[in-house]
């Protein structure tokens, strides 16, 4: 395993065991861990890890892997996900061929 596939197995162990509000504090724990990156090198990692910014329910939003970046499917969504869209949801209505879903304030992105 070369150095950028063990950065990014450590960022998915931290992402999967804590509740990561921002760069910056997922920044302090890679070096805590002996990982010296930059926040340019951090987002690249993020991005391709496909990692998603979810509210966090008490307000502010964390970081959670999604995708590929945890190695669910498309047919199967991180459970965290499910569990947002199920706070955010208020209804469903069907106007001819579109279909309109009304969600909380700050759930429909």
């Amino acid at each position: 395993m070369n150095e950028r596939d063990n950065r990014l197995k450590t960022i998915r162990g931290i992402i999967g065991s804590s509740r990561i509000a921002s760069q910056e504090q997922l920044l302090g724990l890679l070096e805590a861990q002996g990982w010296s990156i930059t926040q340019a090198t951090l987002s690249r990692d993020l991005k391709a890890l496909q990692v998603a910014k979810v509210p966090g329910g008490e307000g502010g939003y964390y970081y959670t892997l999604s995708g590929k970046g945890n190695g669910n499917t498309d047919e199967e969504p991180a459970g965290e996900l499910v569990e947002d869209f199920r706070r955010g949801f208020i209804s469903l209505a069907f106007s001819g061929n579109l279909g309109i879903v009304r969600t909380l304030a700050g759930h429909a992105n």
